[in-house]
């Protein structure tokens, strides 16, 4: 998952069915930081995150699965750059689904697995401790994420046909 980095933003309808011609301008003006769009960006911490929330770092399985990863698949080549689209619908049942999870629950269903991913394999002491503080500053990190998650899903005007669309960027 190295140097892979994903961002989502919201998008209208017509934007949606116009194709990656009509979305990549979009991501571009959100990644260059002219954009006041309704986005959310996690850099490369994306797969940890489909882990703490999913129990699996590429499940895509609604509703929690969608949250980050999940969606119509409209473009994949290489190397890997992935646009995915969740229709409105779609969005709503996600943020219902992280509006009732909270992070002691995702905690107590996954934490090991995610805190057991950074499993101390440093061959000296002199790492020792930065391994050891690994799992908290993991865990806050997860807590940051399904916080801005839960903003971003909470954001989408879903109700006026909004979407969300995905770009991962980078290489799996």
């Amino acid at each position: 998952m190295m140097n892979s980095e994903l961002c989502l933003v919201e998008v209208s309808g017509s934007e949606m069915t116009g194709g990656i011609d009509v979305l990549e301008p979009i991501f571009a003006a959100v990644r260059d930081g002219v954009s006041e769009r309704l986005s959310c960006g996690f850099g490369n911490s994306w797969p940890t995150l489909n882990l703490f929330l999913t129990g699996e770092q590429y499940a895509t399985s609604p509703p929690l699965g969608h949250a980050v990863l999940g969606g119509a698949i409209i473009e994949l080549s290489e190397p890997m750059q992935l646009l995915v689209l969740l229709e409105s619908r779609e969005a709503v049942t996600v943020r219902d689904e992280l509006n009732q999870v909270t992070f002691e629950q995702l905690l107590v269903r996954n934490g090991e697995r995610v805190v057991g991913q950074f499993e101390d394999s440093y061959p000296d002491d002199a790492m020792r401790e930065l391994a050891e503080a690994v799992p908290g500053r993991v865990l806050a990190s997860m807590r940051e994420g399904l916080s801005a998650l839960q903003e971003f899903y909470g954001g989408v005007r879903v109700e006026k046909g909004f979407c969300v669309a995905k770009r991962l960027y980078g290489h799996l």
